[in-house]
């Protein structure tokens, strides 16, 4: 069994540590919105992203290094931040160059638990085929984490991460256990029914996000692109970095 590929899905962002303690590759899925919204901010030309953890993390990038600020709490925008997190609005925007700072509800947490992990990338309906190529040509044992919406696993990640770990089985010969077997044959089928039907898609409807709900389903594999999380050093210290 030496060198055959190994992917699993696990649904649960609470088992993201013991997957970096495992020195697991890792591939994070938010579908609805933080990995689809850090796609297209870096498909619009970004340089770099900074996913923070909490909201005064954010603001400090803003304030020292004049980073736009995208965020959500319970999906409306957080108060004095440049955009929210949407995929859609931030699809219209020239980010050329630009730094941004995001944090989200559960997103930016569960990529933030990640460090450590051999390798971090960001995957999401919008990027599937582009995420299990990159995953083929690194190799090695990949974990696929959905990350929910504040601890609820939502049917949108699910989709998310069987469709990326479909295409990769389909290029590869990995090992797989039956519940990642079980969960590509659930959500590889009616996917648009399971994004729309989702609680997420109801709630960001809700509250008149209805493009981005649109915007996820409208575009599969639209993004060739394959976000990486990494650190950067800046005056001394080591900060979390996503970039091309």
């Amino acid at each position: 069994m030496r060198g055959i590929p190994t992917i699993t899905i696990d649904f649960d962002p609470k088992s993201v540590k013991e997957y970096v303690k495992l020195q697991y590759n890792i591939v994070v899925v938010d579908v609805l919105r933080a990995t689809s919204t850090i796609i297209v901010i870096l498909a619009q030309g970004a340089e770099e992203i900074i996913p923070c953890a909490e909201i005064e993390e954010a603001k400090n990038y803003n304030k020292n290094e004049n980073a736009i600020l995208v965020g959500e709490r319970y999906g409306e925008i957080i108060p004095g931040f440049n955009f929210t997190n949407s995929p859609s609005d931030l699809s219209n925007e020239n980010l050329t160059g630009k730094l941004l700072a995001i944090t989200t509800s559960t997103g930016t947490r569960v990529i933030s638990e990640s460090l450590g992990a051999k390798n971090i990338l960001i995957g999401s309906t919008l990027n599937a085929k582009a995420v299990a190529s990159k995953m083929n040509s690194i190799k090695g044992e990949w974990v696929i984490i959905g990350a929910g919406t504040r601890g609820d696993f939502r049917p949108e990640d699910k989709v998310g991460c069987a469709i990326i770990a479909n295409y990769y089985c389909k290029i590869t010969n990995s090992i797989m256990d039956s519940s990642t077997k079980d969960a590509i044959n659930a959500f590889t089928k009616i996917v648009r029914k399971h994004i729309q039907t989702s609680l997420s898609s109801q709630e960001l409807i809700a509250i008149g996000r209805k493009d981005d709900v649109d915007f996820v389903i409208n575009r599969f594999n639209k993004y060739h692109i394959v976000p990486i999380v990494g650190t950067k050093k800046r005056e001394g210290s080591e900060r979390l970095s996503i970039s091309l």
